[in-house]
């Protein structure tokens, strides 16, 4: 009689108490299904960057460690790159295939190279047929994905992706599906689970993806705040972002064995892990708050920053252009900061970079969310960017030099200099008044200190007066994007914004125009 097979779907769920959830057991986990097909709820988080309390986060990283090793055999923690154990045998097999099929990027070939896997028998044998079946089918979509994000591929590099893929898929799925059937629901019942710390290679990422697609739990920890995953999963469709306050330099993930000594015997390390921590590597060191540098730039430094700065179009719905102004570049997914009053009469925004033909613009409707009275507004574009750091307004005083870039008058990126005049409060909010020049189109334009901190966002300048000028201040854009709506409003825009069937892509975008914000109830 022939076996019945069942598709398995691992997909990934948001969580709010991301290291209990981890250990939650399936059974007690929304979404999980044994209908047709098995649907497999997985947590798969990036964990970026590290909070204000250095210990208390490497305590809770060792706590989950240990946690994991404890509550189930199928667990596998990476501290440094993956090794490769190369098998002579699956390169044989793929120049062999290569040699006899014609590489041509598309669809079919990721189809007709995984039923060759399968027929010829390369992938690693799991103990549970609908598994079996799985990989061959989530090597299939991870494969159509890497060629996906390959503009310039040959077939050489199929061939070198697919074969460190499969050596990897043999070291280590034997070890996480080991006597695991997840057909049988228990509360002692847990998916494998990889946590993997420091930085990441790209090819580990597609293999880390290829994991959560058969079940597995994923949490990607970095104190540095270094993301490879937003190259390869830019919707964050395949692993979610929890991105921490601060970064800090990356240290050595401590050896098991050496944190339960640490635990058993506290007076040889102090009465925490956290104190091992610290021992192994030498010294305690403090917390870089932002990634900030504290070097003084020349100004052709300063002025380099003009590719994190655009020029903002605003268009009424029959695509007539009401105004232009400036912004910022804040953060490397593409979110911007500019004047509340550049946008608010706008439907969409054309955003310009610098060196970019304007008829190439790209067109956005997102507003993150926006503040009135302090005259701020956070825009949002699907790209990857180059942020400008913004300094929490500290250390700003009179006689500061300081630079100015914006595009006045459709003056793409102009820059110039001048000083910190003095700091001014105008209904209730600080501005700083400076002698740099102003015009109109410079509005939401960056004001920088020497160091290339963003110490505020040109606003307005005295039509009577001469270089008198304001710029509202930077601790304010962190007061916003700390907002509750901030969050809530890029979250939904990650999760529910984007939806992806058989190749087509829908965004949707214009949910989050301004005039279409609904202030819902926090709970």
């Amino acid at each position: 009689m022939p076996k019945v097979t069942k598709s398995i779907q691992g997909f990934p769920i948001t969580s709010e108490n991301l290291f209990d959830d981890l250990l939650l057991p399936l059974i007690k986990r929304n979404y999980y299904s044994l209908n047709k097909p098995f649907l497999i709820p997985v947590i798969s988080y990036r964990y970026l960057g590290i909070k204000t309390d250095i210990s208390a986060y490497y305590d809770q990283i060792l706590q989950l460690d240990q946690t994991l090793l404890e509550l189930t055999n199928r667990y596998l923690r990476f501290s440094e790159s993956l090794k490769n154990n190369l098998r002579p045998e699956l390169t044989t097999k793929m120049q062999s295939l290569l040699e006899k099929e014609p590489f041509q990027k598309n669809s079919d070939f990721s189809d007709q190279l995984s039923v060759f896997l399968t027929n010829n028998s390369i992938f690693p044998t799991l103990n549970n047929h609908n598994l079996q079946v799985a990989l061959a089918t989530s090597f299939t979509a991870i494969l159509k994905l890497y060629l996906t994000n390959q503009p310039h591929f040959n077939a050489t590099l199929v061939k070198n992706f697919t074969i460190k893929i499969l050596n990897w898929l043999h070291d280590y799925l034997p070890l996480l599906f080991q006597d695991y059937e997840f057909t049988l629901p228990s509360d002692t019942l847990f998916n494998p689970k990889v946590l993997f710390y420091g930085d990441i290679k790209e090819h580990e990422v597609y293999f880390l993806i290829l994991l959560t697609m058969l079940g597995t739990d994923l949490l990607y920890i970095n104190p540095t705040g270094a993301d490879k995953f937003t190259v390869i999963d830019p919707y964050s469709r395949f692993a979610f972002l929890k991105k921490l306050p601060n970064i800090a330099p990356l240290k050595k993930f401590p050896a098991a064995d050496q944190i339960a000594i640490a635990k058993n015997n506290p007076h040889s390390l102090g009465n925490s892990v956290s104190a091992y921590f610290e021992n192994a590597t030498g010294k305690s060191e403090s917390l870089t708050p932002a990634p900030l540098s504290f070097t003084e730039k020349t100004f052709e430094e300063l002025a380099a920053l003009s590719a994190s700065t655009v020029m903002i179009r605003s268009y009424d719905r029959a695509g007539n252009i009401l105004g232009a102004g400036s912004g910022v570049v804040i953060d490397a997914n593409g979110l911007i900061v500019t004047n509340y009053h550049v946008i608010h009469q706008g439907v969409y925004y054309g955003i310009i970079f610098e060196g970019m033909n304007e008829a190439s613009q790209y067109e956005t409707y997102t507003v993150v969310n926006f503040d009135r009275n302090q005259d701020l507004a956070l825009l949002k574009i699907g790209l990857s960017t180059t942020p400008i750091p913004i300094n929490p307004g500290e250390q700003i005083g009179r006689g500061q030099k300081v630079v100015a870039i914006g595009s006045p008058l459709g003056l793409m990126n102009t820059f110039s200099d001048g000083l910190i005049s003095g700091v001014r409060q105008i209904n209730n909010c600080d501005y700083l008044q400076t002698s740099a020049p102003i015009s109109p189109g410079s509005s939401g334009g960056a004001l920088l200190n020497m160091y290339g901190h963003l110490i505020g966002i040109t606003t307005a300048g005295y039509i009577d007066g001469q270089n008198l000028n304001l710029a509202v201040s930077s601790k304010y854009i962190l007061d916003l994007l700390k907002q509750k709506y901030t969050l809530i409003n890029q979250e939904i825009i990650i999760y529910c914004s984007t939806l992806s069937f058989e190749g087509t892509k829908l965004i949707f975008d214009a949910l989050f125009n301004h005039q279409n914000i609904t202030r819902y109830q926090i709970a």
